[in-house]
């Protein structure tokens, strides 16, 4: 039996997708290095006030502020330190391999130049989370007090979106956008299979063939 043109997709992603996030984790570290770059131009650049600079250790970007904190856990009772927040970016990665398995399992023309364009976009995904992840920790935990409450809830918001909405859906959204052309096919063929109805059973083509072997007269 002729497997459908969705069927050969879905076994193709789930190989793609193991053989893509095996090596994303192995280059987790190389990964992060363009971030680290980008996330320490983008915070002192919007927040110039604390934001000083952004130091990586492996897949951990660890940004350094100028905000004074005092009795942090860990800390003798009157100490006071430098907040420097962490956060691991692989959490705010996993698109990447999530869009390479699908397209590499679609095949669309210009496959690479749409890879790269991807990859690109999905940079810009893990920025968001990884910038957002650190005002959630600035300003909805040690330093609440530099924002107001309104920009507290737009903090907020944006740590969830790039937590649970960006990395897991704009990778399908993205595919979709670079490759329409395999997205026409598989509704051309749902198409084609709701028009040609049921296929008939297996009994009922062999008593045909039977009758359309028979000589005249019988």
């Amino acid at each position: 039996m002729r497997a459908s043109l969705l069927g050969r997709f879905l076994w193709r992603s789930v190989g793609w997708l193991l053989c893509w996030t095996l090596l994303w984790s192995v280059l987790a570290d190389w990964l992060t290095a363009p971030l680290g770059v980008l996330a320490g131009g983008v915070m002192p650049a919007l927040f110039p006030a604390w934001a000083e600079s952004v130091a990586r250790s492996g897949s951990t970007l660890t940004l350094f502020t100028s905000i004074l904190v005092h009795d942090l856990p860990g800390m003798a009772p009157g100490q006071a330190a430098f907040l420097a927040p962490e956060v691991a970016t692989m959490k705010y990665g996993y698109g990447l391999p999530l869009l390479l398995a699908l397209l590499c399992a679609s095949r669309p023309r210009h496959l690479a130049a749409k890879a790269v364009a991807g990859g690109a976009v999905m940079l810009g995904v893990q920025l968001w989370g990884v910038v957002f992840d650190w005002l959630r920790q600035v300003g909805i935990g040690q330093a609440g007090e530099l924002f107001s409450p309104l920009q507290r809830e737009l903090i907020a918001f944006g740590y969830q979106a790039g937590t649970l909405i960006l990395p897991a859906l704009l990778p399908l959204l993205l595919w979709l956008a670079l490759d329409r052309r395999f997205l026409a096919a598989l509704l051309l063929e749902t198409a084609l299979d709701v028009h040609a109805g049921p296929p008939a059973p297996a009994a009922a083509l062999r008593d045909a063939a039977r009758v359309s072997e028979r000589p005249p007269g019988e």
